[in-house]
């Protein structure tokens, strides 16, 4: 589908749709439990459901039928009867092949094309050092690959430039035989991380972690209690809407965010305070968070290691901020769907921007955008910050693959139009 994106402004309110990171930890968490546990205000994005079919194929019931909760009976899984495919979600392949490698049986994982390029071979090696037996098929490090248990716990070792890698191994180590003790090399993206450790203690499972997050140690026979909890909204998405209403003459309240969640993204709201941005946020955002657009920002330096999936946007915010703009540490952003930092300089290189990009930085100077056709690479993130670039470009902006956003973000299209932004979206082949 393409997305066909005019300058024009937003007014009124929307609400955030659940958190992913949030939604796939609910699915494995309530597979590992002990009973039922319900989900509430579940997350029908395509990641989520990559996950549920997960713990379907692992034999786990799961009632998907309410559009308010599910439910997942947990207790003990069963080896699956064919390859599991996990669409495009990284998160499921990689907490997926924890639970995987505590089965006595050969798995095998695969899924889409940018999957299939994205590294797994850390997290094998970090299973094997566990007592797994973990293989890629094709020798490449990456999906296809096999895993088979037990695990049976010891000291383990893990690249932590990505957090799912050390997400997986926290999980296996709580599945192992014996206690564990797991060191970290370059501890990043922590806010993750923390989501794993604090969904793992809300349920019973105690991690003992050392403050710079390279260190844990996980005692075996742990079990994971049942649940009823909700999912909260997630601030990886809010910050298109958050950024998009700042950078136009918009006028936008958004619902269901709350800043006490450990979500990394939430600092994006300081961020763009200390821009110049005017936000207000009301009651931790429970009642809202204003956003009234329009005002001159001015670039700054900002950290990205909390924020990986951010970049796009971050990207994009750059673009229309004032003098220069530095996003540092973004090494993770380039492991993910593809090398967003890449990907993100050569498409608004096309509108006009102004990008230089490092291993570890990418700078940004003010720009002003001309519309054009640019390429998502149906990256569900660099889809969704095209159209918010398209917001702010003079003429029209094409923007390819735009369904790719629901991956994240179901209903991101109909947020758009609600807001009142000049988007329209053609079928494929219909002429633009």
């Amino acid at each position: 589908m393409l997305a066909r994106v005019k300058k024009s402004a937003m007014t009124g309110e929307v609400w955030i749709p659940g958190s992913k990171s949030h939604m796939i930890r609910a699915l494995y968490f309530g597979a590992l439990g002990r009973g039922k546990s319900i989900i509430r205000n579940p997350v029908r994005s395509k990641d989520s459901l990559s996950a549920a079919g997960i713990i379907r194929a692992l034999g786990v019931p799961l009632d998907m039928s309410r559009d308010d909760y599910w439910t997942v009976e947990g207790g003990k899984l069963s080896l699956p009867e064919d390859v599991l495919d996990v669409g495009n979600s990284g998160t499921s392949m990689y907490m997926g092949s924890a639970m995987l490698a505590s089965l006595n049986g050969r798995c095998v994982v695969t899924g889409d094309e940018q999957i299939r390029r994205r590294p797994a071979q850390p997290v094998l090696n970090a299973l094997m050092l566990l007592g797994a037996e973990a293989f890629t098929l094709r020798g490449n490090g990456s999906a296809p690959f096999m895993v088979r248990g037990p695990l049976k716990g010891g000291k383990t070792f893990v690249d932590g430039i990505v957090s799912q890698y050390v997400s997986t191994t926290i999980l296996a180590a709580t599945l192992a035989e014996k206690d564990s003790e797991i060191m970290v090399d370059r501890a990043n993206e922590i806010p993750y991380i923390e989501m794993t450790l604090q969904w793992m203690r809300s349920l019973g499972v105690e991690v003992d972690v050392q403050e710079d997050f390279n260190r844990y140690f996980v005692k075996s026979g742990q079990t994971y209690a049942n649940f009823d909890k909700p999912v909260p909204a997630d601030f990886s998405s809010g910050a298109f809407m958050l950024i998009g209403s700042a950078v136009t003459d918009s006028s936008v309240t958004l619902r269901g965010l709350d800043t006490q969640d450990v979500q990394g993204d939430k600092i994006l709201i300081d961020v763009l305070k200390d821009m110049g941005a005017d936000i207000e946020v009301l009651n931790h955002g429970l009642d809202g968070i204003r956003v009234n657009g329009g005002r001159k920002l001015q670039g700054r330096v900002i950290d990205c290691s909390p924020t990986p999936d951010s970049v796009p946007i971050l990207s994009v915010l750059g673009c229309f901020a004032e003098g220069e703009t530095r996003l540092i540490n973004i090494e993770s952003s380039r492991l993910k769907e593809t090398d967003r930092p890449l990907m993100m300089q050569k498409e608004l290189a096309k509108m006009g921007g102004s990008l230089e990009l490092t291993e570890k930085e990418l700078i940004i100077r003010h720009s002003r955008l001309q519309g054009c056709a640019v390429n998502s690479y149906a990256d569900h993130r660099i889809a969704m910050a095209m159209c918010i670039a398209g917001l702010i470009a003079d003429g029209t902006t094409l923007v390819d693959r735009v369904e790719s956003a629901a991956i994240s973000y179901p209903g991101f299209d109909t947020s758009l139009a609600s807001l009142g932004a000049e988007v329209e979206y053609l079928e494929d082949g219909v002429e633009a």
